[in-house]
């Protein structure tokens, strides 16, 4: 029996290292702040929510934020946090920038809706406590006709 070797040799053109230097220099205009996403202000505010038996309890993490540029919407079973710091102008001539003006919200959904006129809000040492006391309303059953 005669047996052939199929093993095929395919030349090395080097394409690969061209294709690598196509893409040199793209970190550095990624590390540029203007291009580069900006995990920490894309970040979602954290949050923990505790169902107590007459009311629900949201805290969320905000440390070092003014609580004078916070709000909080209620709507039905739905609360909103929001956060939102403009940008001061300034004659400074900046080589790198971190310190951005932020603005990010954070939307919680409760199981059931909540006393609008009963919440009660507060913030210290970064943690902003929200207390939503839960409704009596009774769901009502439309006959259909």
């Amino acid at each position: 029996m005669f047996m052939t070797d199929h093993t095929i040799n395919i030349p090395q053109f080097g394409w690969h290292r061209d294709f690598d230097k196509m893409f040199e220099g793209f970190e550095d205009i990624f590390d540029n702040n203007a291009f580069k996403l900006d995990v920490d202000l894309k970040k979602q505010i954290k949050v923990n929510v505790v169902d107590n038996k007459k009311e629900y309890v949201v805290e969320a993490l905000l440390p070092g934020l003014d609580k004078e540029k916070m709000s909080i919407e209620i709507n039905n079973n739905k609360i909103t946090l929001t956060y939102k710091d403009s940008e001061k102008t300034t004659d400074k001539k900046y080589i790198r920038k971190e310190f951005k003006s932020e603005k990010f919200t954070r939307t919680v959904i409760l199981p059931n809706d909540v006393d609008l006129e009963k919440a009660s809000a507060d913030y210290k040492n970064g943690v902003l406590v929200l207390t939503a006391p839960k409704t009596n309303k009774k769901k009502r059953i439309v006959e259909i006709k």
